[in-house]
């Protein structure tokens, strides 16, 4: 069987340049790993929404790029580890998360 996959680009300069202005490492593991997670596609109040770490940079959307950052590591270590990982103290935002991945977060949050 033949797999067709699209490798991850590398961040763009831009957004590398605007996490630094941020105070964020764009080298570090969790913003390559948040920026390589694309475009989230979920919904605030019943509305469709886009956000990428890519768009929020565009934007100059310090806490967003932030919370955007905590939140995809999060949600990625406890679909890893769901019992090991805690929930972040500061800086996670549901909106950075897809459906599926809300229900998740909150079956954390509030328990089964």
């Amino acid at each position: 069987m033949l797999l067709l996959f699209t490798p991850a680009l590398a961040m763009s300069p831009s957004t590398a340049e605007f996490l630094r202005s941020a105070g964020i490492d764009p080298d570090s593991e969790a913003a390559k790993l948040a920026d390589a997670d694309g475009t989230i596609h979920t919904t605030c109040n019943g509305d469709p929404v886009a956000v990428s770490l890519e768009k929020l940079a565009a934007e100059g959307a310090k806490n967003g790029a932030r919370y955007f950052i905590v939140t995809r590591t999060f949600i990625r270590a406890l679909k890893a580890d769901f019992a090991g990982t805690p929930v972040p103290p500061e800086g996670y935002d549901g909106a950075c998360l897809t459906p599926d991945e809300k229900k998740l977060a909150l079956r954390k949050v509030f328990g089964d």
